[in-house]
């Protein structure tokens, strides 16, 4: 499973507003189909303004999720397909999307609709992490998604990271057969206390082997 994570700062804001002005005033309609994966200038609800955007998912012949990129830690939102505009490539290539999806590095976490005490995992998700600074440090990519750990903004320690959070918390477990590094190597043990102690999800059947 993957979320969106998105580096911005007031300089990259204002670079961007200024690009998506200039795009605005010549961009057509998104011509049909629509697929998803096509980058699009759509209206986000949340800020009431356009932003660059992907399509994440075609719901009908008229409407469809699209994944805003430059705004906070990710926003999707489902939009009217005849309210989505051209993005080219060679404005990409100049002004990239600040958005990515990433992934918690070596971990394998529940259905996100999964409930702990009346809270689904995806509310846990996005009470930890929306509008915080963090860090994210890389290790691995697979497809279109990249993996790392994500640490508070000046800490260093791996067991400072919102993976060991989840880990020891029975909220995610280790991915079976995948070799870890040595320096998450205690990992392990954290694992086995949440799963032997019954922690979060090791107390339902969603994080059973």
């Amino acid at each position: 499973q993957f979320f969106y994570v998105s580096h911005i700062d007031k300089t990259m804001m204002e670079r961007e507003e200024e690009h998506l002005k200039k795009l605005l005033a010549k961009a057509k309609k998104l011509t049909q189909p629509i697929r998803p994966g096509a980058y699009c200038i759509a209206y986000c609800k949340k800020t009431k303004k356009w932003h660059r955007a992907q399509v994440e998912r075609v719901i009908s012949k008229t409407t469809c999720d699209v994944f805003f990129a430059d705004i906070g830690n990710g926003t999707v939102e489902n939009v009217p397909i005849s309210q989505l505009k051209e993005l080219d490539a060679k404005s990409l290539e100049e002004c990239p999307l600040f958005g990515f999806k990433f992934g918690l590095a070596y971990l394998a976490l529940p259905r996100l609709s999964a409930e702990i005490k009346g809270k689904s995992l995806k509310e846990t998700l996005s009470k930890q992490l929306e509008e915080r600074e963090v860090n994210a440090m890389y290790k691995y990519k697979q497809g279109e998604v990249k993996y790392g750990y994500i640490l508070e903004k000046d800490s260093g320690d791996l067991k400072d990271t919102f993976n060991f959070y989840l880990l020891k918390r029975g909220m995610a477990k280790l991915v079976k057969g995948m070799e870890l590094p040595a320096e998450i190597k205690d990992w392990e043990e954290a694992e086995s206390e949440a799963k032997k102690t019954k922690k979060g999800y090791w107390a339902t059947n969603e994080l059973t082997d």
